[in-house]
């Protein structure tokens, strides 16, 4: 089994939320203007903006919005490529469960057959095993020393 593992944070509308205390917060120490309580609209009531506080003067709007850098985003689209193609491939053949991080800026594509050829080799494999750039398994043999050390300069390519 292959799973990519998004790690725990807070969703968007949390986000958002923690956005809007700080702007409320920001506004009520330098402006000395308190806004009143937030009212999540997100397109209801025909606004299309992420909160209303319709009890300030003049009534405020706010929109919050995320600006996410292209290769995170880029990263994001090919880690569900290569995790659907990874899974198929794992179940069919048995190749155990595996947990891979991929650094952002990786080439993700170019890892799929390098990365495929280092799961089957080690299918037997039973336990933990931690691969990384400065320590390998004693018992690796060269031709997955080579192997590894490609995947690991594909990983932290830019």
């Amino acid at each position: 089994m292959i799973r990519v593992t998004r790690l725990s944070g807070p969703t968007a509308r949390e986000s958002e939320e923690t956005v809007a205390e700080c702007i409320e917060e920001e506004l009520a120490r330098y402006d000395l203007r308190h806004l009143g309580p937030r009212t999540r609209r997100d397109g209801s009531g025909g606004l299309r903006v992420d909160f209303t506080y319709d009890a300030a003067v003049p009534p405020v709007a706010m929109e919050i919005t995320a600006l996410v850098k292209p290769d995170v985003r880029a990263l994001d689209t090919e880690l569900l490529k290569i995790e659907t193609e990874l899974r198929e491939i794992v179940c069919s053949e048995q190749l155990g469960a595996w947990l891979v991080g991929i650094r952002v800026g990786a080439k993700v594509r170019r890892l799929r057959r390098p990365l495929v050829d280092l799961l089957r080799r080690h299918r037997g494999r039973n336990g933990v095993t931690l691969y990384c750039a400065g320590e390998a398994p004693e018992d690796l043999v060269n031709s997955d020393l080579r192997l590894l050390t490609e995947l690991f300069d594909l990983v932290l390519q830019p």
